[in-house]
């Protein structure tokens, strides 16, 4: 996808989590403070920052996570650091951040309704349309949290929450399944599992197993999630260090960077250029005029299309009667449709004023888009499919976990 120079520019991904370090060579601007409770989209990289709770990464969670959708380092930097070549998912993308979280335990805090303090503030301040929560719920059932996911997308077509689906790895009862957790078992949200680095197709042990209670496919992908490298967090100026980190945590800002490329795909035209695959390629102008804003349904159906069937197995934890699971045939509750694989499903995206024989499109297949941006993204649930468990009539519910479980070596 970066070939094709799709890197997620004209994006812009939100990230709530325990906060960003703004002065970490991957988000930094030198020319410009960072935008807390204000817009500036000509900031480098962090456009919108909204301190629910603080303006700093004490636990470090979040700043990982960012790095992993959009991190990428400035030309000084990159010649100074060498570890800076790594970038991000999206590197072109933009960030909007939400920070949730206080002091180094690394629990976020979250208000009363997702949509209305937490969903909406992104959303409305600038055109961010995904939205990344590497955390959730200590609870399996289709709770709160996900009945509040599902309402705020029902009435935003346009807007695609992706979660972490937790790091249970087959552990407890009921030989370890149905133990995604809220709000990832959410109807309209993406829900991502976690693969291993070293052995691509096996599904890392940590990773949380479906399907949810009510018995649907969830997971909905795979994405890597085991020792992942990215920025690390830290209260000195100039930072520029890196850590490893695992969990599904890891996973679902790969899985939101990814989003931000589709999303690039159709709002800049490229799928009219894939279309002429064969002939003379489409005028850049040309292409951009074609271009649209997809509905979040569009997005979610590309990455689950995408999916590559995993073949390997699956180690679970704890003391489950089946300790190893051979994959098979998707959709499971182990990998959901598998991983995510852009360019299985994408075709032609290749670079403006490229060739006719450099497109990548395969062989006989074409692609045919529908603006569906006003057709609902499979409806909010509704008030019967409530957790019976109800919300905490404070202005704050109680701390959520995030979703890692170990920190960098």
């Amino acid at each position: 996808m970066w070939d094709a120079s799709l890197r997620g520019e004209g994006e812009i991904v939100t990230v709530a989590d325990t906060g960003v370090d703004p002065d970490h060579c991957m988000f930094d601007d030198p020319e410009r403070a960072v935008p807390v409770e204000r817009v500036d989209l000509q900031h480098r990289k962090i456009v919108h920052y909204h301190a629910y709770i603080d303006t700093e990464d004490a636990h470090g969670h979040g700043t990982h996570v960012a790095g992993t959708i959009a991190g990428q380092a400035t030309a000084a930097s990159e010649a100074e650091f060498p570890d800076t070549v790594n970038r991000g998912m999206a590197p072109g993308a933009k960030l909007s951040v939400i920070d949730m979280s206080r002091g180094v335990e690394g629990f976020l805090e979250s208000p009363e309704d997702l949509g209305d303090g937490l969903f909406d503030y992104a959303y409305a301040a600038t055109e961010s349309r995904i939205f990344s929560a590497s955390w959730g719920e200590d609870s399996y059932d289709y709770g709160d949290f996900a009945y509040e996911t599902d309402l705020f997308a029902h009435t935003h077509l346009d807007w695609l929450p992706i979660f972490a689906c937790g790091n249970d790895g087959g552990s407890g009862a009921n030989d370890g399944a149905f133990q995604i957790v809220s709000p990832a078992t959410s109807r309209n949200g993406v829900s991502v599992a976690a693969n291993e680095e070293s052995a691509l197709d096996r599904i890392a042990s940590f990773s949380s197993t479906g399907p949810t209670l009510d018995a649907r496919i969830k997971p909905d992908i795979v994405v890597p999630g085991e020792s992942i490298y990215s920025a690390r967090a830290s209260q000195a100026q100039g930072n520029c260090g890196f850590a490893y980190k695992s969990g599904t945590s890891m996973a679902c800002p790969a899985a939101s960077g990814a989003a931000a490329l589709v999303r690039q795909y159709f709002r800049s035209g490229r799928y009219a250029a894939a279309a002429a695959a064969g002939s003379t390629p489409t005028p850049q102008q040309e292409q951009e005029e074609q271009g649209f804003a997809p509905a979040a349904a569009l997005i979610k159906a590309v990455l689950i299309h995408s999916g590559r069937t995993l073949t390997g197995t699956f180690q679970k934890q704890g003391t489950s009667s089946q300790r190893t699971v051979t994959l098979t045939d998707t959709p499971d509750p182990y990998q959901g449709f598998g991983l995510v694989t852009l360019d299985d499903v994408l075709p032609g995206p290749r670079a403006v004023g490229a060739a006719a024989a450099e497109s990548t499109s395969p062989a006989g297949f074409g692609l045919w888009v529908t603006n569906t941006s006003a057709t609902a993204a499979g409806g909010a649930a509704s008030a019967a499919d409530q957790s019976s468990s109800s919300s905490s009539s404070s202005s704050q519910r109680g701390a959520i976990a995030t979703g890692e479980t170990h920190t960098y070596c």
